[in-house]
């Protein structure tokens, strides 16, 4: 038995499993191919997007800005947010930028903890990228909602208050 793998590049994984119709696909690519290898997070982005839209002109997209790594460099942020929106360009997709709210909220409150290892959020992590995703796909403002999964309602709040 060999291992699963657990790191795929959009084009790796996902490249012939689109087969139902979808109002809307959100694209996400592994932190190492944002940083490292652009033209494979391109072609990945725009063969899911494009299967995905599958004669519906009417779909909307979404390529995620994620954060990068708990130790990523100016330079590594700048290429992955870079990359990300260059995708979006490319595919005619909205941008959603969870990596700018990591930004914003590190800065803001660097007490709350956002990374559990190197590459993975906490449950504040999660929270503030659930409600950025929220924030693009409804466009409503996060602010007021009254869920705070297991983190505290105060922490809630400020991480409403960082996407808007």
């Amino acid at each position: 038995v060999e291992p699963a793998q657990t790191l795929f590049a959009l084009s790796e994984k996902f490249n012939d499993t689109i087969s139902k119709p979808y109002d809307c696909v959100v694209v996400q690519e592994q932190t190492e191919t944002y940083l490292y290898d652009y033209d494979t997070f391109l072609a990945g982005a725009k063969s899911v997007i494009d299967k995905a839209r599958n004669g519906n002109s009417n779909i909307v997209s979404y390529v995620r800005q994620t954060w990068g790594l708990d130790n990523s460099d100016r330079a590594e942020l700048d290429t992955a947010y870079s990359s990300a929106q260059k995708v979006a360009s490319e595919t005619g997709s909205n941008i959603i930028a969870d990596g700018k709210a990591f930004e914003s909220c590190a800065s803001k409150y660097s007490n709350i903890p956002l990374f559990a290892d190197d590459r993975h959020p906490t449950s504040e992590g999660a929270y503030l990228s659930a409600a950025t995703i929220f924030k693009a796909l409804y466009g409503e403002s996060t602010i007021g909602i009254n869920y705070s999964d297991d983190i505290s309602m105060e922490t809630a709040k400020k991480l409403q208050q960082i996407v808007g």
